[in-house]
């Protein structure tokens, strides 16, 4: 299995109502910013993907191109405004368009600030969730979002081994939490 590290932060994370907006510079002066909504089950869905000249957004940068995370629901609601509303997609659809790397980069890292930083909404969920339930919805999120290597981001992003994961994986599959893995498919 080939190395896996995780993605650089993104430049600048809003939050509002319950939505999660992230920028992240690109090479030649460009900006991607993605958007997601959190469900009260801890899901994140994708909600928007946006690719512009760097600065489109508005968005605020740190001295230094530092990570920088603001609480501004009306930032978010402005920028849908101004960008109009995206018709329904979802991340396996940027595929075709993106390399893994790129994926990586712009996906997983939206996702990685998420699961730091969610809402107060989620707080019966996660206080109910131990570390196999929280795993697991973290997992299916990540493949939900292409991402191809979720246990090995999840372990880094953990501070665990990646036998940790398949181990609260494999619980899980015996718990009936998690389905196991169709016949063809790589198993854990």
């Amino acid at each position: 299995m080939a190395q896996v590290t995780l993605p650089e932060k993104p430049l600048c994370v809003v939050h509002g109502k319950g939505q999660l907006a992230a920028s992240h510079a690109l090479t030649v002066g460009l900006e991607a910013v993605t958007l997601s909504t959190v469900s009260l089950t801890g899901l994140h869905e994708l909600t928007g993907f946006y690719i512009g000249a760097r600065g489109f957004s508005t968005m605020p940068v740190g001295k230094s191109g530092r990570f920088v995370i603001l609480d501004d629901p009306k930032w978010v609601a402005r920028f849908i405004n101004r960008m109009g509303i995206q018709s329904e997609f979802t991340a396996a659809e940027l595929v075709s368009f993106l390399s893994t790397q790129t994926r990586r980069s712009l996906l997983t890292s939206h996702l990685l600030v998420a699961f730091e930083n969610e809402p107060d909404s989620l707080a019966p969920l996660k206080l109910e969730e131990d570390v196999i339930a929280t795993t697991v919805r973290q997992y299916t999120n990540l493949l939900e979002w292409t991402e191809s290597s979720a246990a090995a981001v999840l372990a880094l992003q953990n501070g665990v081994s990646v036998a940790t994961i398949h181990n609260r994986l494999r619980i899980a599959r015996e718990k009936g939490i998690l389905e196991k893995p169709g016949s063809g498919k790589r198993t854990l």
